[in-house]
């Protein structure tokens, strides 16, 4: 049997210059490649479970189902892109988005409502392409599987 080590974290810890204050999912792609060159190869991470307004801990949670939001790559999702991303937010978001970067722990005040708002950005673009667009025919049959939690 062979030994293996690894590294364990919580993914708010994963922190890039593009992340809304909180590490994202947007960041795993360098955590792997830094785990392949150091010869590691176990990646753990802490609870992934939705924390509420005011909550700042994974396990304190409204349900064991689910992922928590703020851990959403926005730069990832299509409808916040075309929407303008970043430069959709206005001056008191961007503001609040470089306070957030900027600080040596997570501001939870300011995040959740930073990606809160994208988040519905981007939904609502999501929601003007209609019942037709492919994306939205497939959240609708994913939503209806999941429906039991």
């Amino acid at each position: 049997m062979t030994r293996l080590s690894g590294i364990l974290l919580p993914v708010f810890s994963l922190r890039r210059s593009l992340d809304f204050g909180v590490g994202d999912f947007g960041a795993m792609r360098g955590l792997l490649d830094w785990c392949e060159r150091a010869g590691q190869r176990l990646v753990m991470v802490l609870p992934l479970l939705p924390t509420a307004p005011g909550d700042t801990s994974p396990y304190s949670t409204r349900t064991a189902f689910g992922l928590n939001p703020l851990f959403l790559d926005l730069s990832s999702l299509p409808e916040f892109q075309h929407a303008g991303g970043e430069t959709s937010l206005s001056a008191e978001q961007h503001r609040m988005l470089a306070e957030a970067r900027a600080a040596a722990a997570v501001r939870y005040d300011l995040v959740f409502a930073l990606k809160g708002a994208a988040l519905r950005t981007a939904y609502a673009r999501f929601e003007a392409e209609g019942p037709a667009a492919g994306r939205a025919q497939a959240f609708a049959a994913w939503a209806a599987g999941q429906a039991h939690w």
